[in-house]
């Protein structure tokens, strides 16, 4: 089978072409090409196929396409199961050979390497090659969204570096005719892209057309005056040298600055991305880059800082460094790399784009790793990207930088916290291996305290190290009294974790801030948009876009499609915004929304499901609750987590009402259909003990009836006729006929 991109988006297999009549399918089968192997979230198949015109329905539209797709696929390969889904979206299965993307990249980066090598001829064949696997624009066929053009430039760029180096390599065999035929057209196709131009210039040089040249040199002069308002850049103006001197461009002087700052001696795990690192390394025909995404204190530029001194000796040219968060401008950014590579500073240009061409030129032949920690937007990013193909960048932010990875090719690795062996092992390396092996148990509770963060672990660790005697279990003590974010200091007086949460937190706009210190009041662990919207009284649909910025900035996760969770400290960080920003009055009426919410919707469920089950009438359900009993079935399993901590939390504070009703239309309903025995025990002895507590012994006996059926469902025949039991000699003394008929048919009376 094979699949094409470079060109119309098609499907083949030997003679068989798959028709993909809608266009829809086209553009989801190209969102998963792009990717191959690798998980796509619902949210980005859903911008490539729909962009910014994306409907409601666009979440179940996309399960109807996909489904359709893999069945395509299907059909066409024998029946093998191409398209499947995961946590966190879908993937594609593409084997060897069979995507043109994959063979073009793989085609231009052994002809890359044979032109670095001096092997024109293998060079100038190879490239040829990968330029023959095209058929057009790539994804011509496909709606022109955001996504889809970024993506077509993307590879369009791709392409024009192999042309670059097919025609160089024809200039060092002497072939400079065919170069330039081929030059020419290409730059009828992109006027303002100056290194072909310049190639053009040497290789009508080369056949003896100086004329010609110097002629070409003034008609993209002219366009670029006239469009742009540019001068011509330093590869035109080496290029008419070069031409007027009949020599070759002159290369730069090699310099080596190793700029990167030390490397942790605490630094543990992280295998799976350390490899997602290495996997940048085999170079191309354009320069690599690599994003390391995710929130505060999750230690992205510790893996990045790591692995770059592992592979420094990769790049003998030397290590760029810079912390983008202290210099949010680019200028003053430019004029210390260009410094650091030997350009005297009263050459430093004071035009950004003069900088960045400067910049681009000296690393024109140098390969050069540069790291560029904590980004705040790609837009910083961009003017810092060398053109060099054997450079490599590596950008670490808080933002997930999505502008990079569309438009300018970059590959995202998302740093979640630590697992649990590994945040045992940075919190040993740090407070002591000794006291670790003390007191495995405290160590292992700690770790989880600190919410399994790099930050936090090292910070709670060099504290416990620098406090001779101090035992790990008194400071999990202290910890915990205390509260972690103020117990997580560096100098008695700051909280690190804190501070670097709030950097993330003022970044956002006022509506996303106001989401975000909400979801402190969620007691379950996890949150669904239409869940959030009941919280901040939004749309969904408003409130998906403000978890969206939200997870842009790695202050929630979606975990899974649509759901959406906060790491312990984050969620108490976010409970602190809600105390200090938000009043009593608007945390009550907040909490009784949500919880509002999950009656609702678990009412609709269980008169769906189970009506003869209710004891009390069901709350008004929402419009469209459900399709049908499977989505009901499906979001009561979903949800059952948040329901028992939602009859915890209003029990816990006070909230009777919506405690009673939720035990008895949610959980003696959801549990006992969907056999979660264990949890609606636990729900139905919190009713319990409140009945009692409070004295309402109508509620006590609807307790007593909740946990005797459950034990029943269980097979717990002996525990149920004890409550049941109890239930029915209540029930019978104040008179609840219909709670007695209940627990005698329960108890087989």
């Amino acid at each position: 089978m094979e699949f094409l991109l470079l060109g119309p988006v098609e499907v083949r297999s030997g003679t068989t072409h798959l028709r993909l009549a809608s266009q829809r399918q086209r553009a989801l089968l190209a969102a998963l090409l792009l990717a191959p192997g690798v998980v796509v979230p619902p949210h980005r198949l859903v911008e490539v196929i729909w962009g910014a015109t994306a409907p409601p329905s666009a979440t179940a539209n996309l399960r109807t396409h996909t489904a359709q797709l893999r069945r395509q696929l299907a059909a066409l390969d024998g029946g093998a199961r191409r398209i499947h889904a995961r946590a966190g979206g879908y993937l594609i299965e593409v084997r060897p050979d069979e995507l043109d993307v994959e063979r073009f990249d793989r085609l231009a980066a052994a002809g890359r390497r044979a032109l670095l090598a001096g092997d024109d001829e293998s060079a100038a064949e190879t490239l040829g090659r990968a330029l023959a696997l095209w058929r057009g624009r790539p994804l011509s066929n496909l709606a022109a969204t955001a996504t889809v053009e970024g993506e077509a430039q993307r590879l369009t760029e791709a392409r024009l570096a192999v042309v670059e180096h097919h025609c160089r390599a024809r200039l060092n065999l002497g072939a400079c005719l065919e170069a330039a035929g081929e030059l020419r057209r290409v730059v009828a196709d992109h006027p303002l892209r100056e290194r072909l131009w310049a190639l053009l210039m040497l290789a009508l040089a080369g056949a003896g057309q100086q004329a010609a040249a110097l002629d070409a040199y003034d008609t993209v002069s002219s366009r670029l005056a006239d469009d742009l308002g540019a001068d011509p850049g330093p590869d035109l103006r080496e290029a008419q040298l070069a031409v007027l001197r009949q020599q070759d461009v002159p290369a730069t002087s090699p310099l080596r600055p190793a700029q990167l700052p030390r490397a942790s001696a605490g630094f543990q795990g992280r295998r799976a991305e350390l490899s997602a690192l290495d996997r940048l390394l085999p170079f191309g025909d354009s320069p690599r880059l690599g994003v390391v995404v995710g929130s505060a204190g999750v230690g992205k530029s510790d893996l990045v800082t790591q692995w770059a001194h592992r592979v420094r000796d990769r790049f003998p040219d030397g290590q760029l460094y810079a912390d983008l968060r202290r210099s949010p401008r680019p200028g003053p950014v430019l004029g210390r790399f260009l410094r650091a590579l030997g350009v005297p500073g009263r050459q430093l240009p004071d035009d950004l784009d003069e900088a960045v061409a400067l910049y681009r030129s000296v690393l024109a032949a140098k390969a050069v790793l540069c790291v560029l920690d904590d980004a705040l937007d790609s837009e910083q990013v961009r003017p810092l990207l060398p053109a060099a193909p054997n450079s490599l960048v590596l950008v670490t932010s808080r933002h997930r930088l999505d502008g990079l990875v569309a438009l300018d090719g970059a590959q995202r690795i998302t740093l979640d916290v630590l697992d649990e062996a590994d945040a045992v092992a940075v919190l040993a390396a740090a407070m002591g291996p000794e006291l670790a092996a003390r007191e495995p148990a405290a160590t292992a509770a700690l770790a989880e305290t600190c919410a399994r963060l790099p930050m936090a672990l090292r910070i709670t660790g060099a504290q416990i190290r620098h406090r001779a005697g101090r035992r790990v279990a008194d400071h999990l003590a202290d910890v915990r009294a205390h509260g972690v974010l103020d117990s997580l200091t560096t100098d008695g007086d700051t909280s690190a974790v804190r501070v670097a949460y709030d950097l993330s937190y003022e970044a956002l706009d006022p509506a996303s801030r106001r989401t975000f210190r909400l979801l402190g009041l969620v007691p379950g662990p996890d949150v669904t948009p239409a869940a959030a919207g009941a919280l901040t009284g939004a749309p969904v649909r408003t409130t998906a876009r403000h978890l969206e910025r939200l997870a842009l900035a790695h202050l929630v996760q979606e975990h899974a499609p649509g759901r959406y969770r906060l790491h312990d400290l984050l969620r108490r960080y976010a409970a602190e915004r809600a105390g200090s920003e938000c009043s009593g009055e608007e945390r009550d009426r907040a909490t009784r929304d949500l919880l509002g919410h999950y009656l609702a919707r678990t009412g609709a469920a269980a008169a769906l499901l189970h009506p003869s089950v209710l004891r009390r009438p069901a709350p008004q359900p929402p419009r469209n609750a459900f399709d049908d009993e499977e989505a009901a079935r499906t979001w009561l399993n979903d949800e059952v987590p948040n329901l028992v901590a939602a009859i915890r939390h209003a029990h816990a504070h006070e909230y009777h009402r919506q405690a009673w009703q939720l035990v008895d239309v949610a959980l003696a309903t959801s549990h006992l259909a969907g056999g979660h025995h264990r949890r609606a025990l636990l729900s139905g002895h919190h009713a319990l003990r409140l009945a009692r507590r409070t004295g309402t012994r109508f509620d006590e006996c609807e307790a007593l009836v909740t946990i005797g059926t459950t034990h029943r469902a269980a097979g717990s025949r002996e525990q149920a006729g004890h409550y049941l039991s109890a239930a029915l000699r209540l029930a019978r003394t104040h008179g609840y006929h219909g709670l007695a008929e209940q627990a005698a048919v329960a108890a087989g009376r």
